[in-house]
């Protein structure tokens, strides 16, 4: 990925917003398969699974990771129904909704997979 100067970056918004130019391709989006792909996520999941409910800050400490870097896989998974975060105080507790997940690999997709008699799983 290349890098740009501040300056170049300002430079292309501004030309976007007088319209000299187009606006660049947005990002693909994120998915659940290519976040759980990614490094190290597999390891912090498995942390999850065996240690109830620890903090962020102990997590990426168990991790050897920043906890900012923790926190954001931590939100991705979040949004994907992986994980729920519980605020405690001052405090967040990550926690792992299903030890179980099913992983399509045509569709690229994952999702969590509840253990029967779950208030999520319940048929309505």
């Amino acid at each position: 990925m290349e890098r740009r100067s501040l300056t170049d970056l300002c430079e292309e918004m501004r030309a976007v917003a007088r319209g000299d130019s187009a606006a660049p391709p947005r990002p693909a989006p994120t998915t659940p398969f290519r976040i759980i792909s990614t490094a190290g996520v597999l390891d912090l999941l498995n942390v999850l699974a065996k240690t109830p409910a620890p903090t962020v800050s102990r997590l990426a400490q168990q991790l050897g990771k920043h906890q900012s870097d923790v926190s954001r896989i931590l939100q991705r998974l979040a949004c994907f129904g992986i994980v729920r975060l519980e605020r405690d105080g001052l405090e967040v507790r990550p926690e792992l909704i299903s030890v179980e997940l099913k992983i399509n690999l045509v569709n690229k997709t994952i999702e969590a997979v509840l253990p029967p008699g779950s208030a999520a799983s319940a048929p309505e």
